[in-house]
């Protein structure tokens, strides 16, 4: 997804496959999370949701998923272990549907990497996101106002926990309402028979013990 200029870190959407391992040897900073199916660490099963960290000079780590996985990984090769736990971040921010903020924020000694996992955001200069789109905010880097009409949930990963600064944004209240009044609530019908849900089979088994 994202690579620093000199190389020693990045961070993938990795797809792995059923059956796959793997050993994480200790020479960087490794942070793990599932975003789908499930990944063995160290002997621990995470599944959606499940978080690990592999500090840089720590001793080797086994990995295996068992059924596939979709997995969020932050590999940096120039950042020890001491410098980020706990003074790194990652966590999941629920943006409700409707609310704007309508001025434009700054990290200066931070770095933030923002995932888009489901919803809507409106930013001026950035665009428009929904599932799957990647922002990137260097520290010092002025970015906002927003705004999101359904609602989002993002996936926010960075190196501190990130002390903001905020300043008025010229039409800000104005491009956020403009978004709101505009954009539509119901873009099409859309609905799936519970026969054709995967959670059927989960509830018949669970139900039929």
């Amino acid at each position: 997804m994202s690579r620093e200029r000199d190389g020693s870190g990045a961070s993938y959407l990795l797809r792995v496959p059923s059956g796959r391992t793997h050993v994480e040897r200790g020479d960087a900073t490794v942070e793990l999370f599932v975003v789908e199916g499930a990944l063995d660490v160290a002997g621990e099963t995470l599944r959606v949701y499940g978080f690990a960290g592999i500090p840089q000079g720590s001793e080797p780590v086994a990995m295996a998923s068992p059924t596939g996985a979709h997995v969020l990984v932050w590999h940096n090769e120039g950042l020890a272990g001491e410098d980020v736990y706990p003074r790194g971040m990652l966590r999941l921010h629920l943006i409700t549907p409707g609310y704007p903020s309508v001025q434009e924020e700054v990290h200066e000694n931070c770095w933030e990497e923002i995932l888009f996992l489901a919803g809507d955001l409106l930013m001026p200069r950035r665009g428009w996101g929904g599932p799957g789109t990647l922002l990137v905010n260097p520290a010092g880097y002025p970015h906002g106002p927003y705004v999101s009409q359904k609602g989002i949930l993002l996936l926010v990963h960075s190196t501190s926990p990130m002390p903001t600064a905020y300043t008025d944004f010229p039409a800000g209240p104005e491009i956020c309402r403009h978004y709101l009044e505009t954009t539509p609530l119901i873009e099409h019908a859309c609905t799936d028979p519970w026969h054709i849900r995967p959670e059927q089979a989960v509830w018949e088994e669970m139900t039929t013990r």
